[in-house]
């Protein structure tokens, strides 16, 4: 089991303080994603860093993560708390299949991608000491995110993934006709706690199932 660098970074001195912090919490995310890959392989993009955090991820494929990371940003504790988030948060989406290349969890439309996204953010919040800001659905009343989830449930996921429609950055990250970010994560992360309360499972049993038998309950 191990982690590697397989790609250059503009800053390639990161690697040797990204290194040991996500070493340090490579045994606990096994203990409860034990399906990762034996070999996961980091390629490190400052780009991925988000605004106001230390870090950034992007679950490539089931054994690469895309890595940002500020090691300027906060102290010491701060830095290695938003490692752990992101090691967790990606980690989830390998398990689950929901990545940019050989995915192979289930899609329809939009709202599978919002519920593989709320997932990984409730499973990040729990299980390490973060607050996402994209979980975040209680700033939102009902009929807004209401509203948001019907709308996704419409648009076909090749759309989605099209990069000539512009609707991943708008759902995903920031819509400028309402000045909305995060859409997609706080449906998904509202949909997703809502399934929790009501079947009484825990976020480690979503890791394997389908968004479509989420939404089903959550309807």
């Amino acid at each position: 089991m191990s982690f590697s660098l397989h790609a250059a970074s503009p800053n390639p001195e990161h690697w040797e303080r990204l290194e040991p912090l996500l070493k340090t919490y490579e045994a606990d995310v096994r203990k409860v994603l034990p399906e990762l890959t034996p070999a996961i392989e980091i390629y490190l993009d400052d780009s991925l860093i988000i605004e106001g955090e230390a870090t950034g991820g992007f679950a490539y494929s089931p054994s690469i993560i895309s890595f940002g990371f500020d090691e300027q940003y906060g102290d010491e504790q701060v830095v290695a708390e938003s490692v752990k988030a992101t090691l967790y948060h990606e980690g989830f989406h390998l398990v689950q299949g929901h990545t940019a290349h050989d995915r192979f969890a289930p899609y329809a439309t939009v709202l599978d991608a919002a519920i593989y996204e709320g997932a990984a953010t409730v499973f990040e919040r729990l299980y390490t000491s973060a607050t996402p800001r994209w979980g975040e659905y209680q700033l939102h009343t009902e009929e807004e995110l209401e509203s948001w989830k019907d709308a996704m449930s419409q648009i076909p996921i090749e759309q989605y993934w099209d990069t000539e429609t512009g609707l991943w950055q708008k759902w995903a990250f920031y819509d400028p006709e309402d000045s909305q970010r995060w859409k997609l994560y706080k449906v998904g992360s509202w949909l997703v706690q809502r399934y929790i309360e009501r079947s009484g499972k825990s976020i480690v049993n979503l890791r394997s199932m389908a968004a479509s038998e989420i939404i089903t309950t959550t309807a």
